[in-house]
């Protein structure tokens, strides 16, 4: 399996965010563990790096969550390209989906990953052009 991490998932972890009576960090921890387990690929793009450096979240501490998941072989780093800009600006147009999620979408197509993210509603748009899951309906 091979899974576009969304960057609201990522920032579960510096977020105090809640999942009814459960950190929401807890779901994203748990999803990082299956996928070690499961051998399943993490993409990471420099779109959803982009977004976490945003929220104050620093390139090392970033680096640090997903040093183990490097060390087992199971990042994929992609860099967006003018093609997915031009597939995300289609989607956008076509879907009044956000522009960021758009380009997100385009990525995720582009490595044949699922998204995973918390905003379901709206990727719910595309749901016929990529898989999308929140990371507890994967653990």
């Amino acid at each position: 399996m091979k899974l576009y991490i969304d960057a609201d998932v990522w920032l579960n972890f510096w977020q105090d965010e809640m999942i009814g009576l459960i950190p929401a960090a807890h779901y994203t921890e748990l999803l990082l563990e299956k996928a070690i387990d499961e051998g399943w690929v993490i993409v990471v793009s420099d779109a959803v790096k982009k977004e976490v450096y945003k929220k104050k979240v620093t390139p090392e501490d970033f680096e640090r969550l997903v040093g183990k998941l490097k060390k087992a072989g199971l990042i994929e780093e992609v860099e967006t390209t003018q093609e997915d800009v031009n597939l995300a600006y289609k989607i956008f147009s076509e879907r009044y989906l956000h522009r960021s999620d758009a380009l997100h979408t385009a990525l995720a197509i582009k490595s044949k990953a699922t998204i995973v993210t918390r905003n379901i509603e709206d990727f719910k748009k595309v749901s016929d052009m990529v898989d999308v899951r929140k990371p507890e309906d994967l653990i």
